[in-house]
């Protein structure tokens, strides 16, 4: 009776087994099991319909990484992780706060970005020749139409302090109430329409009520304060030229993808088993 219990339990057991593991279909010959179907439905909260649409998209995606060979190892993780943190002008303390807020763990964090740093090696791949670049032509009519996207301080107001001591103005940055014998101070509203762009592009990434880096100035020092910034209105092409190339190769880029993983999807060959 045991001996019968056991291999009707069994025998349940592999059948159901078989079914939730069984493949419900095949893309390009990749399988997609019912169970995989379940925990996506599961995990995503969404209906089985959507979830074979994200395994189908998945799949695709990874065989395309297959096919153009990419990988990311642990260097390229870390390089990458050290320029954002650099870019974002984080302290270690910052940053490991950063990860605990915002992931699971350091190790759900590094995963995320190796993934990011795949996908950004597969578009390379893929739109690479396939993009016509933008010239000023096409810069000048993208940045017509859209201007409101190009809103920004129009008039800086600085007090700029120069010296032939570069040691005075550190002096001065460490104690902005007193100023340093032998240091000159201007204060000056600087219009963005009188600016270069990488003067511009200077100004513009320091916060209010905070100091430059400290610059060498016509045989001499300089460094500015930024006290505050005025009338907010439309920046000129020129300064913005660099933002409008961007957004313009976005847009191409996105265009580009969209049709291009249509046409893999509209190409490839999905076999419903069951």
């Amino acid at each position: 009776m045991k001996k019968l219990f056991l291999t009707l339990f069994l025998g349940i057991s592999l059948s159901f087994a078989s079914m939730v593991n069984g493949i419900a279909m095949k893309v390009n010959g990749s399988p997609i099991t019912l169970y995989d179907i379940q925990n996506t439905m599961e995990h995503e909260n969404i209906s089985k319909e959507d979830a074979i649409e994200v395994l189908i998209n998945k799949t695709l995606y990874e065989q395309l990484v297959k096919k153009y060979g990419i990988t990311v190892n642990a260097y390229e993780v870390n390089d990458y992780i050290k320029k954002m943190v650099t870019r974002n002008g984080m302290s270690k303390n910052q940053f490991d706060e950063m990860i605990k807020r915002e992931y699971p763990s350091a190790d759900a964090f590094v995963n995320v970005t190796k993934e990011r740093l795949i996908r950004e090696k597969l578009i390379t791949e893929i739109v690479r020749g396939n993009l016509a670049i933008a010239n000023d032509e096409d810069m000048k009519f993208y940045y017509e139409k859209n201007k409101q996207q190009f809103v920004g301080t129009t008039v800086f107001k600085i007090v700029e302090y120069t010296s032939s001591s570069q040691q005075a103005l550190m002096q001065l940055i460490k104690n902005p109430m007193i100023v340093p014998k032998g240091v000159n101070v201007v204060a000056k509203n600087l219009k963005v329409s009188t600016l270069g762009v990488e003067k511009f592009n200077f100004l513009n990434q320091i916060k209010n009520k905070a100091f430059t880096p400290i610059i060498p100035f016509n045989n001499m020092f300089m460094v500015a304060y930024i006290d505050d910034r005025e009338k907010e209105g439309i920046l000129p092409f020129s300064l913005v030229k660099d933002k409008v190339f961007g957004n313009v190769m976005r847009e191409r880029e996105a265009k580009y993808l969209k049709e291009y993983f249509e046409k893999q999807r509209l190409n490839a060959d999905i076999q419903v088993l069951r």
